[in-house]
């Protein structure tokens, strides 16, 4: 009787050990909707704040070529000013239901909240030579945000919003590069480019999956104090509408039932772990009283 209670305690602790990624992407999930929704309220409607972060960004010598693979050099948490750590606006992917924050200057304590433009390239802009590089991570526990990119094909849209502007790109190609290979991630002459990066090759996570899109549309917003409100509006001016909860992500019919499914696994595992727990538990104490 013994045995089978420790065998119980072993069992509860598995479950508990399994539930936690489950309950962080959950987690992690309300919060995106959350920050999505009240988008409107946030530091980023307001124009001295935009601004500071922008003298920010400037000051910050873009050098080409001279990339930092986030996950390559491990890059962790920076002494960071409170406003150089903030998110800079959203990235919003349609065709796989993906919103999240967007921030500068990667590191790994950013790629836990959302994604990040690497050190070394540019965050978006209407030059006509340009390189955006985005990178999130590619897992299956936890912070997964990149994992569907591989399923972007040719056409597919990608909207950024970022500070003063929203952003409109167009998928042209994607391919599997050497995480050293600097060469297909630089600036393109005549060219406003944004590149979406993660890591692959589970073994060794050695190789970098790329999506490469041209810029098709963008509006600066005047953000002046009569339209500041209207101005900073999410997307505004491309007439989409990301989904601001459960409810929206459910019904919206951009995204494919295929994502939907794969977005609320850590729901339904949660669900499925915490009711096991429930009854693992109540064996335990059935055990406790035929012991005494």
């Amino acid at each position: 009787m013994k045995s089978k209670k420790i065998g119980l305690y072993i069992v509860l602790l598995g479950l508990f050990v399994f539930l936690y990624p489950q309950i962080k992407a959950v987690g992690r999930d309300i919060m995106m909707f959350s920050d999505i929704k009240n988008y409107g309220n946030s530091k980023l409607n307001n124009f001295e704040h935009i601004n500071n972060i922008e003298k920010i960004i400037k000051s910050d010598k873009i050098i080409n070529g001279n990339i930092i693979d986030v996950f390559s050099n491990n890059i962790k948490d920076k002494n960071e000013t409170n406003l150089e750590d903030e998110h800079i606006g959203y990235v919003y992917i349609p065709k796989i239901g993906l919103t999240y924050k967007l921030y500068n200057k990667a590191n790994l304590k950013k790629l836990e909240k959302g994604v990040a433009v690497l050190e070394g390239s540019s965050i978006p802009n209407d030059n006509e030579e340009n390189r955006t590089i985005i990178a999130g991570h590619n897992m299956w526990q936890g912070t997964a945000i990149f994992r569907d990119i591989k399923d972007l094909k040719q056409g597919d849209k990608v909207y950024i919003h970022s500070l003063r502007s929203n952003y409109e790109y167009e998928v042209t190609d994607f391919k599997v590069i050497d995480q050293y290979d600097n060469e297909s991630i630089s600036v393109i002459k005549n060219t406003n480019i944004l590149t979406l990066l993660t890591c692959v090759n589970d073994s060794k996570f050695d190789k970098r999956y790329i999506v490469n899109l041209k810029l098709t549309n963008v509006k600066i917003a005047t953000m002046n104090s009569q339209n500041l409100e209207e101005d900073g509006k999410l997307f505004q001016g491309f007439e989409i509408n990301p989904p601001k909860s459960l409810v929206d992500y459910i019904f919206d019919k951009n995204i494919s039932s295929w994502q939907k499914m794969i977005r609320f696994q850590p729901y339904f595992f949660s669900i499925v772990t915490v009711v096991i727990i429930f009854f693992v538990f109540i064996k335990i104490l059935r055990v406790k009283k035929l012991v005494q």
